[in-house]
């Protein structure tokens, strides 16, 4: 995204996304388990936007990167930091709901060279380990993701699972390079899919 504000990626079943939270504060219990607790705002009370606060429990399984998408520890997220984050739509009702991080990634100001895009799987391509993302019947409204050994893919529970068990039709959140090349659809390297 350009600009700076907080925007919700959505809701899907068992995974819910950010993108542009504001870490409010980290908790470290070694740089590979803690939580943080993110500002943004979702959609409320009659469809409205409102901002929300959520404490994100991270794990050594969750997933974590850089602006540039190289993956980093907790240790290197600090307060004020903007991220977008995949998490849990399983949360517990106290006042500072709190999940299980699957993702967050860095946000930097000025162009990213990281984003998340989300959507339906219009096609596999098992040979070339790619997935085309987006409107199945329209490649103008889709975008191409090269899989390789270093993406990170995981189910709806967060559990890691195989290229091969992705399915046309799932949803899915990709965070991706924002570089794409021209062709029709535009082509990005994959660093994590998760399936919604």
């Amino acid at each position: 995204m350009a600009n700076n504000q907080k925007k919700m990626i959505g809701n899907r079943k068992n995974v819910m996304g950010t993108e542009n939270a504001q870490v409010l504060q980290v908790e470290l219990n070694g740089c590979h388990r803690g939580y943080v607790i993110l500002s943004y705002f979702g959609l409320g009370h009659r469809m409205r936007r409102e901002a929300r606060i959520v404490r994100l429990n991270v794990f050594p399984n969750t997933v974590l990167f850089n602006a540039k998408g190289r993956p980093i520890s907790l240790c290197e997220i600090r307060k004020g930091m903007m991220v977008d984050a995949l998490f849990s739509s399983a949360m517990t009702r106290s006042i500072q709901p709190q999940s299980t991080a699957y993702l967050l990634l860095e946000k930097r100001r000025g162009r990213e060279a990281t984003t998340i895009s989300t959507g339906p799987i219009a096609a596999i391509d098992l040979e070339n380990y790619s997935l085309f993302v987006g409107n199945p019947w329209n490649i103008g409204e889709q975008q191409r993701f090269n899989v390789n050994g270093f993406t990170i893919i995981r189910d709806p529970f967060g559990k890691a699972i195989s290229f091969e068990n992705l399915r046309m039709g799932q949803m899915v959140a990709v965070a991706h390079s924002t570089a794409t090349t021209m062709s029709i659809p535009p082509q990005s390297s994959a660093f994590y899919i998760q399936q919604m």
